[in-house]
């Protein structure tokens, strides 16, 4: 497997991108500000899911040995091998502590090269100009429109979103309330903090930042190896729908209220045997997801995460009823704590939309050019309208009966997203990515 990290498409034409998150060999990060009882519930969440209810899965991974695994094409329906959780078997979970192994004997993890990486294989055609750019709604409007993603339907007066492999330029925490932001496009981290998420107020285009992470943690991945992969999983860029909700509701020590939980169903990307999301690799697999909530995620440097989008922040008090840091912040802003203090109720109705994409699509809407303004317009999980059903349409066509239900109703929902995995891996022999350049 090639375990080089991202680092863009701008290397090769001679742009040196800032590293956010240095291999786990390269620095030794402060493991005593890492909660493993948090650690340990936000991975058995994921199990418990998957054992008790025996995931579904529409082109469910099957692990045909220890060291393959792949889509099974002959059943869309799977239930995913994971053995019941006992006591004994959570015991010997909870000693995975990815801190503990000596550095000699620590297994590496990386993110994957740009030209293998779902996320960013797509951009190899765009080159990028510079890392840094500046961020406005003009340009959130726009990756909006070259994805075909309706913003329209939501019921709150803002729009969450999120930059993978970004930061905020002068390495702040958070930026408040303004029209732009001098951001700079980086390396993804399954260490450290290296995105960042924000808000975008429709009314007057005002944003504000947080620094965060869409990736799953080091901590968590290691950990959710003694399940072949269960536990923890990457999250493609799309735009979700999400609900005002309790992350970890049946978890005392590590409930946190006023969270924001996913309301729909969607694909992830699972690594059975080693530290890495590539999807060309003999040991990952696309699967159905659950519960990839927006919430707190501890400190910035060694941040808590299962495959969920994370700030800097946490929870205190009596019964955990108080949320600190960043966390705490981007809750006002975000509308999910009332005049009072009080977290808002749960709602089952999806009211707020997750625009996930990364740094360094958003610096070429900046920059553009050429390139950018005639060759890309991407449909991927969440795009929506007529580009869509006729994608549906050719799926349909070239793969009878390959996902059952498939229509061509103009969402790219679960269904299309196993379907477009499907076309491309009989295009180019590898389940690469969702993401379709149009």
């Amino acid at each position: 497997m090639d375990r080089r990290q991202f680092v863009g498409r701008a290397l090769a034409a001679g742009i040196a991108l800032p590293s956010l998150g240095l291999a786990a060999h390269a620095q030794q990060p402060d493991w005593s500000a890492l909660d493993y009882d948090t650690v340990l519930d936000e991975v058995l969440s994921e199990m418990e899911v998957v054992a008790a209810q025996k995931l579904e899965m529409i082109g469910g991974a099957d692990f045909v040995s220890d060291y393959r695994s792949v889509l099974d094409l002959k059943k869309m329906k799977a239930d995913f091998p994971a053995p019941p959780l006992t006591p004994e078997r959570i015991a010997e979970i909870s000693a995975r502590k990815y801190g503990d192994v000596p550095v000699a004997e620590r297994p590496a993890y990386a993110w994957p090269a740009a030209d293998r990486a779902p996320d960013y294989s797509h951009l190899a055609v765009l080159p990028l100009k510079s890392p840094a750019f500046t961020l406005s709604a003009g340009v959130l409007r726009l990756l909006a429109q070259r994805n075909a993603f309706d913003l329209t339907k939501t019921g709150r007066p803002v729009i969450v979103f999120g930059l993978r492999g970004c930061r905020i330029a002068d390495g702040q925490l958070s930026h408040p309330w303004a029209k732009e932001h001098a951001l700079e496009v980086g390396n993804p981290s399954h260490l450290s903090s290296s995105c960042v998420v924000g808000l975008w107020r429709t009314a007057d285009d005002h944003i504000t930042l947080y620094r965060a992470s869409t990736v799953p943690a080091v901590a968590h991945m290691y950990m959710s190896l003694a399940e072949r992969g269960v536990g923890a999983s990457l999250l493609p860029t799309g735009l979700y729908n999400y609900s005002v909700g309790t992350h970890l509701a049946g978890k005392p020590k590590s409930i946190q209220r006023g969270a924001l939980r996913i309301a729909s169903g969607y694909v992830v990307l699972r690594t059975a045997k080693d530290l890495a999301y590539d999807p060309y690799a003999d040991t990952t697999a696309w699967t159905r997801g659950e519960a990839h909530n927006i919430h707190a995620g501890g400190v910035a440097d060694v941040f808590s995460c299962a495959g969920c989008q994370v700030m800097p922040g946490g929870y205190t008090g009596e019964g955990r009823r108080r949320s600190t840091g960043q966390w705490s912040t981007f809750q006002a802003a975000a509308g999910l704590v009332g005049a009072d203090g009080a977290f808002l109720a749960s709602d089952a109705k999806p009211s707020f939309l997750y625009m996930l994409l990364t740094g360094q699509e958003a610096a070429l809407a900046f920059h553009g050019g050429p390139a950018f303004d005639n060759g890309y317009f991407r449909l991927r999980p969440g795009s929506t309208g007529a580009d869509v059903a006729d994608l549906q349409k050719r799926l349909i066509k070239d793969h009878p009966g390959a996902v059952p239900g498939l229509t061509a109703d103009g969402g790219f929902g679960l269904r299309t997203t196993f379907a477009t995995l499907i076309d491309r891996e009989k295009q180019t022999g590898e389940y690469t990515s969702p993401v379709v350049a149009i």
